[in-house]
């Protein structure tokens, strides 16, 4: 039975060997600590490029609500604006009226002296 199993089963193919053929382990610690540092670095990087990305967002809305707040602002003024011009108009309009008021009591007291 000996004979029928390859000797490739318990050694490796290349430098020949014993049959107590004993995996190095440190390869695999070394490669799976470089494969965790990769990992590692891709994750800060994405981290960075997520906060660049988040500092943009807000900055961005921190324009936008400085925008609004202006326009705001703004629109407020006019409209102060448009109340003091309709106050003013509406204080025109009452004066005219009282004037008209004054120069029909005048025609009406003038012609009342013409009749009389």
């Amino acid at each position: 039975m000996a004979l029928s199993v390859p000797l490739s089963r318990f050694a490796p193919r290349v430098g020949g060997g014993s049959a107590f053929y004993v995996r190095p382990l440190h390869t695999n610690k070394i490669m799976s600590t470089q494969k965790l540092l990769k990992a590692l670095n891709a994750l800060e990087k994405q981290t960075r490029e997520l906060n660049g990305h988040f500092r943009k967002r807000e900055q961005a809305d921190k324009t936008a609500a400085a925008k609004k707040a202006a326009a705001e602002k703004k629109a407020a003024a006019e409209r102060k604006k448009m109340e003091a011009q309709k106050r003013k108009a509406d204080e025109l309009k009452r004066l005219a009226r009282e004037a008209l008021m004054a120069a029909d009591d005048e025609t009406d007291e003038a012609l009342r002296k013409a009749v009389a």
